[in-house]
């Protein structure tokens, strides 16, 4: 597993959960 994906996951994984449950 890349650092990079790792990273990019833990950045973005919060904002599409922020998204898609309008719980920002």
């Amino acid at each position: 597993f890349l650092p990079i994906l790792a990273s990019l996951a833990a950045t973005l994984g919060p904002k599409l959960l922020c998204l898609i449950t309008k719980k920002c």
